[in-house]
């Protein structure tokens, strides 16, 4: 059975996992980010801040970390339902499949987090545009959507704001 528990019970075995991905592709793929990074846990988490472990038996198998923002949340609604259900159905269609990162913005195999969202929405809106940001680094170039791309969409609702 897996189960969530604080993370500060496994600090040190986390930070160790994660400085074995250093200096290798792979550290794009479980981070999301190109910097040799590793999570920032607090013995005494501040507030919004959520550090897990996820373990099983004894056996330390994952990390999830996120962060509640109460300042400000922003929100652009332009999906009908029955787009809505479209763009579900087309996700739905890659499970399983695998994450290919490439610098090809053009490339119809690129499928990783932000394109599967952007390549969903497409079908039910063609126009839909999110703009890929150009990476010049040793081992990852080309152009890359991240997750930014999304925030910057236009006409976004700020529905709260501190």
């Amino acid at each position: 059975m897996q189960v969530l528990v604080p993370a500060v019970l496994y600090k040190e075995q986390i930070t160790k996992e994660f400085q074995k991905l250093y200096y290798t592709e792979d550290m794009l793929f479980e981070t999301g980010c190109l910097e040799q990074w590793r999570p920032e846990i607090e013995d005494i988490p501040s507030a919004g801040r959520f550090d897990y472990a996820i373990v099983s038996g004894n056996k330390l198998i994952g990390f999830l970390s996120y962060q509640v923002d109460y300042y400000c949340f922003g929100s652009k609604v332009f999906i009908d339902d029955e787009k809505a259900q479209l763009i579900v159905d087309k996700v739905k269609q890659k499970l399983g499949y695998p994450y290919y990162i490439t610098g090809d913005k053009n490339s119809p195999q690129k499928l990783y987090c932000t394109t599967l969202l952007d390549d969903a929405i497409k079908e039910g809106y063609p126009k839909f545009s999110l703009q890929y940001q150009h990476v010049n680094q040793p081992i990852f170039k080309g152009d890359y959507l991240f997750v930014e791309a999304f925030f910057q969409i236009k006409d976004k609702t700020l529905l709260y704001q501190r």
